[in-house]
């Protein structure tokens, strides 16, 4: 980054980025002038404001640092899919081996399990089932209502 010639802007710049959160042109100013080659003059700490100022060094901050946030976030995101999707894959398979002929293959007692199951693939793809008290309740407004129409 320092060379033979001179820092460049561009280059200032990256310098600049890599001092992290805590960064600042004086920050930057002191590590040019503790790395630079015997002879070899860095930027003065006024060149280092113009040249922040003319190619916005603190927006352009900004920008790179949401950039990489959005491709992690974006990295994050599609690692979550693939393994739901590989999760799904898995108990969808085992719910397929349940039926034979659109008929249960085992007897009542182990329909929780196949339950468990489904509503585990429900989760995954986004449309949580009912929870118990919520299903209860729908059974005891149908109830009422069935007895309402009988008086």
């Amino acid at each position: 980054m320092v060379n033979k010639h001179r820092l460049d802007p561009v280059d200032a710049f990256e310098l600049y980025y890599s001092l992290g959160a805590s960064r600042s042109l004086a920050k930057l100013h002191q590590s040019l002038l503790q790395s630079a080659p015997v002879g070899q003059k860095p930027p003065s700490l006024r060149t280092l404001k113009e040249w922040s100022r003319k190619n916005n060094w603190i927006d352009r901050c900004m920008l790179k640092e949401i950039a990489i946030a959005d491709l992690a976030d974006k990295k994050g995101i599609r690692s979550a899919i693939e393994l739901k999707s590989y999760l799904l894959s898995l108990v969808q398979s085992r719910v397929e081996t349940a039926f034979e002929k659109g008929k249960p293959k085992f007897p009542v007692e182990e329909y929780r399990d196949l339950h468990d199951s489904i509503k585990l693939i429900l989760t995954l793809i986004g449309e949580a089932p009912p929870s118990e008290a919520e299903h209860s309740v729908a059974i005891k407004i149908i109830e009422v209502h069935e007895q309402k129409r009988e008086d």
